[in-house]
């Protein structure tokens, strides 16, 4: 393997992406806090500081009083109006949308109910994407914050890089959807989207290996390994619920006690199958009788191999308005977090690159 060693320019970005990083998870944050997690120079981290804050990328939140004879330290946090970004989710029922600051606070919602959607053609299911996507672009909320990046999840099988989802029977190329040139297109099955939501900032932080199994309608899942959304070779990984190869049977489905016992029978074979650290349930399932999820955790404690069965399990709700958010912050996460910061915020139709 080839390796492409480090310049000053790329060691910079590193540096700045980390910067950013940090004061996102402990604002508002001193310099000096940043320097202890860091491990970085006093000189190196103002100097950086500097440069975010010159881009729009941070701000001041005031002073703090150290207590000590010395001068007050200046605190740091997400500067929210560097950028928005647009989540959309495209239920069985429903078009949610939401819109977030550069710091994840909700700028504006909509939502956009269908009925039967196996009959949706997909011009009319794209449609229903657009008017959501308008309204919210189109908000007054939004005012001079540049748009970032659209993000959507759907139900039924996705190609993210063609950006055509499965929805039913009707494939809907969903790539013409991204209102201001520059803005980034990001395309998500439903169960991944909350998977990697939940992991960035909610349930399962901090968690390397999760199973999450999310049902609105139907039942899907999505897998975390080492860290890491695991999509499978051609990206369709977590369809648990597919058809007649059911490897787990939604429980809401009916009364029927052998409907739940295949879903018992499925959440023990997963556990036993990638020992993972936790295993949610979320979404409808978050509507679970209580017998039904104290019988789970019987069965995972009988069920499941002595080390496996050691699983953290988590019961928590996620609306489809949720999803919407999920996506929107996977967008953030992609577009700024994940990246070297590359544009300055000067207005909704103008991004400039400044990184060089």
């Amino acid at each position: 393997m080839l390796t492409k060693r480090a310049d000053t320019s790329s060691l910079k970005s590193h540096n700045l992406l980390l910067l950013l990083r940090r004061i996102r998870e402990n604002q508002p944050v001193s310099a000096k806090v940043l320097v202890e997690s860091t491990g970085m120079r006093a000189s190196s981290v103002s100097r950086l500081l500097r440069t975010l804050s010159d881009r729009g990328l941070i701000a001041s939140r005031g002073m703090e009083n150290t207590g000590n004879s010395g001068r007050p330290t200046e605190l740091w946090g997400i500067n929210g109006a560097f950028g928005a970004s647009i989540g959309l989710y495209m239920a069985s029922n429903l078009v949610a949308g939401v819109m977030l600051d550069l710091d994840g606070n909700i700028l504006d919602t909509c939502v956009i109910p269908f009925k039967d959607p196996e009959s949706q053609s997909p011009t009319t299911l794209l449609g229903l994407l657009h008017q959501a996507l308008e309204r919210l672009s189109k908000s007054d909320r939004l005012g001079a914050f540049p748009l970032v990046g659209v993000g959507i999840a759907s139900m039924g099988l996705v190609d993210r890089e063609s950006s055509v989802i499965r929805f039913f029977d009707a494939r809907v190329d969903v790539s013409s959807l991204n209102p201001f040139p520059g803005g980034a297109l990001h395309v998500e099955n439903d169960a991944n989207a909350v998977a990697r939501g939940e992991a960035m900032h909610r349930h399962l932080t901090g968690i390397s290996d999760a199973i999450v199994l999310y049902a609105h309608e139907g039942i899907g899942a999505g897998l975390i390994l080492n860290g890491i959304l695991h999509q499978g070779f051609g990206g369709a990984a977590g369809e648990v619920g597919y058809r007649a190869c059911q490897l787990i049977s939604n429980p809401l489905d009916g009364d029927d006690t052998e409907l739940h016992e295949r879903f018992y029978n499925g959440v023990c074979s997963m556990i036993n199958l990638l020992n993972p650290q936790a295993l949610l349930l979320t979404g409808d399932l978050s509507l679970l009788p209580e017998e039904i999820v104290n019988t789970l955790r019987e069965r995972i404690a009988s069920n499941t191999n002595p080390v496996a069965r050691e699983v953290r399990m988590i019961v928590a709700p996620c609306n489809p308005m949720d999803v919407a958010r999920h996506m929107a912050m996977l967008v953030l996460e992609e577009e700024v977090y994940s990246t070297s910061p590359v544009f300055i915020a000067q207005s909704r139709d103008r991004l400039e690159e400044v990184m060089e």
